[in-house]
Formats: structure tokens, C-alpha cells, sequence
């Protein structure tokens, strides 16, 4: 029973490494069932391809995540092997800008955020106890309206926070959400730039794979998750059916960068579109790090400032009890 139950619950959702490893032993000349079974012999995959079922059913059906997203896309256009190790590499950059970001910001906003709770604490139980009992209140009116004023900006930074993670939480799994907050937002150019940078990433083993771009644009439009590649695709896919041009479509679509459409045409003028997708995706890498970089220091400034100033009130309003015992 206990058998039965585990394969059951199996046993495709492999690891990083193990997805590697498959690659290396088809690459070697093992079949699909034969390499799977050497992966993991207790896995369910060769009974279900014996059933007739696709291998990309098998291996995307009712899995989540951006590999799977990528696999269940490119397995449609390469091989196994090959789809894996594009999957893969779409992934680990998405991992790896966030990993980059998240190492750069994480001090300098541990110490933003943990000057603001310590200021919120003193002003909230500190600072009460001192004008209970030294009757404060007629004191330095000017330090006081300062604490309270830094009182009600770190609420209202704590409340934008909580709301801004809830937005964030609730638009994650809702399509139209997403694009309504992406359609009242034109200012920010990441959901763009981003969009447009993966456009790049999947039309490269599109074009390696002799692809038609109208035929690409109809791969991408009908990915397994619906994003913001998806509902771009949908778009240029029927613009062109109606005749409109390709780089009229790019330039009209509000969620291609100028980026993307110059890189177009450096593609059609140099006849190696590849190559000119290759090097807009490495500015664009080079772009955010810079960016990430501008932001962190700017967090830093901040998060040291604030703390320079409310150790400066603290120590002010310290000063003062003392300041009246000597007046006594």
C-alpha cells in the first residue's frame, strides 16, 4: 500500500541537478523511459507514456513555477534534451536577478527597517513615559512635532507596505488584475523591459530552429501561462494576420521597448537576428545591474540618514530631562 502510494504522489518533479543529469544521459543515447528510470526506478512516467500520454503532459501538467512554463513552451518547438537545458537557462536568470537584488538591498533595508521600528517604539512607549513624568509637553515644541511627524511617516510607510504586498499577493494568481495594474502604471519601465528581454530569450531557439517569425508569434501566444509575453504575442500575431507590418506592430505594442524594436531592425539590416537578440539581452543584463547598484545605494543614503537623524532627536530629547534638573 505504502508502494502504491508513493508512486502514486511521484515522482517528476526532479531537481535542478537531476533535470542536468537527464539532459547528459539522453545526450548519451538513452531513451526517454530508459534515462527517467536510471534518474529515479520507483518514478510513475514509463507506465503513463505506455498509456499513451505526452511527454509534456507527463512532465508539465498541473506544475507551477517558470520552468515548467518555459518547458511546457519550448518542448513543443526542440527536442527534450535541448527544451530542458533552454528551460533551465531561462530560469536561472530570473533566479539569479532576484538573487542579485535581494543580496544588495537586504542589509541596507534590515537597517532601514529596524530604525523605524526603533523609533516607533520609542515614540510610542519612550517618549510618552517622558512627558508623563517631566512634563515635556511645553518643551522644544519643535522636537516634538519632529518625533510625531517621523511617528506618522514611518505609519504610513508600514500601511503602504502591508497594502503593496497585498496588491502584489492578490494580481500573482488574477490575469486581470495584473494587466489593470500594469495598464495604470505606464511609468514603470521594468514590467516592459522584462517582457521584452524574455521575448528575446524565447526567440532565440525559435530562430535556431528555423522558425517562422508568424509561426513564433503563435507559438508565444499560445504558452501554457498567460503573462504579459502571452497577451504582446496575442497581439502582433493578429495585427500580422490583418497584414499590419512586423516592426510597425513592435513599435505600436506598449509593452515592447524601444530596445526590442531597434534590436528588430539591426536583425533584418545585419541578417543575423540571433547574434542582435543575443546583444540587447546582455545590455539589458548590464542595464540592470547598474540599475540594481543605483538602487542600493540610494537605500543605504536613506537607511543611514534616518538613522542619523533619529539618533540626533533621541539624543535632543534625553538632553531635555536634564536640562530641567538643572533648573531646579
Amino acid at each position: 500500500m505504502a508502494s502504491l502510494k508513493k508512486n502514486k504522489q511521484c515522482t517528476h518533479k526532479f531537481k535542478t541537478y537531476e533535470w542536468t543529469y537527464l539532459v547528459h544521459l539522453l545526450k548519451q543515447g538513452f531513451s526517454v523511459k530508459e534515462a527517467i528510470l536510471l534518474l529515479d526506478e520507483h518514478t510513475n512516467i514509463p507506465s503513463l507514456l505506455e498509456q499513451g500520454k505526452s511527454i509534456e503532459q507527463i512532465l508539465c501538467e498541473n506544475k507551477h513555477g517558470s520552468f515548467y512554463t518555459h518547458l511546457y513552451f519550448f518542448l513543443s518547438i526542440t527536442s527534450l534534451p535541448n527544451a530542458i537545458v533552454s528551460a533551465l537557462d531561462m530560469e536561472a536568470f530570473e533566479k539569479n536577478m532576484i538573487k542579485k537584488l535581494t543580496k544588495q538591498i537586504s542589509y541596507p533595508l534590515f537597517i532601514l527597517v529596524f530604525s523605524f521600528v526603533i523609533l516607533y517604539l520609542f515614540t510610542s512607549m519612550v517618549l510618552p513615559q517622558l512627558i508623563m513624568s517631566f512634563d515635556l509637553q511645553d518643551e522644544n515644541q519643535t522636537l516634538m512635532f519632529t518625533v510625531v511627524l517621523l511617528k506618522w511617516i514611518i505609519q504610513l510607510w508600514f500601511f503602504t507596505m502591508l497594502m503593496t504586498l497585498i496588491i502584489v499577493l492578490a494580481a500573482k494568481n488574477n490575469e486581470r488584475l495584473r494587466m489593470k495594474i500594469y495598464a495604470h502604471t505606464p511609468w514603470l519601465h521594468l514590467p516592459k523591459d522584462l517582457t521584452s528581454y524574455r521575448m528575446a530569450g524565447y526567440f532565440i531557439p525559435l530562430i535556431q530552429h528555423d522558425i517562422s517569425t508568424k509561426d513564433a508569434f503563435s507559438f508565444l501566444s499560445k504558452r501554457k501561462k498567460c503573462d504579459l509575453i502571452t497577451h504582446c504575442a496575442t497581439e502582433i500575431k493578429n495585427q500580422l494576420e490583418q497584414g499590419m507590418d512586423l516592426l510597425d506592430a513592435l513599435k505600436q505594442n506598449v509593452w515592447i521597448n524601444t530596445a526590442f524594436y531597434d534590436t528588430w531592425r539591426i536583425g533584418i539590416h545585419t541578417k543575423d537576428m540571433k547574434e542582435a537578440l543575443v546583444s540587447m539581452m546582455r545590455r539589458q543584463e548590464d542595464t540592470w545591474t547598474c540599475q540594481i547598484k543605483y538602487l542600493t545605494i540610494g537605500i543605504q543614503v536613506f537607511a543611514y540618514g534616518f538613522v542619523g537623524v533619529m539618533v540626533l532627536i533621541m539624543y535632543q530629547i534625553m538632553l531635555i530631562p536634564l536640562q530641567l534638573m538643572e533648573t531646579m
